[in-house]
């Protein structure tokens, strides 16, 4: 299960919103949906990329590289997140690293 923190914020709103839904625990499709979107199909682009469709637009994630990074012992997600809303909007992105605090649990963000 992804965090909320993979979806891009646009707005200091969005990113607060964003925070406060990794706070609460829900996962990123959770967010999505808090948000009046909701998972229409995920299709695998590659073995290292995935994209979702949502009916508020579309999301591509793909995982750049794996391992501990920070050092802390547990396994991290180095990822590219690309996201449009469709309608002649244009698309953000962002890496990110996502790593957990113990085996089992969601991915916090850093």
């Amino acid at each position: 299960m992804l965090p909320p923190g993979i979806a891009i914020g646009c707005n200091p709103a969005e990113r607060r919103e964003i925070k406060q839904a990794e706070t609460d625990g829900l996962s990123w499709r959770q967010y999505q949906e808090l948000c009046s979107s909701s998972l229409v199909s995920v299709a695998r682009e590659s073995d290292s990329a995935a994209l979702f469709e949502w009916t508020r637009g579309t999301s591509r994630v793909e995982i750049l590289g794996h391992g501990d990074f920070n050092g802390d012992g547990f396994q991290d997600l180095l990822l590219h997140v690309s996201q449009w809303p469709g309608y002649d909007h244009s698309v953000k992105a962002k890496a990110q690293l996502v790593t957990r605090l113990s085996a089992g649990r969601l991915f916090p963000l850093e």
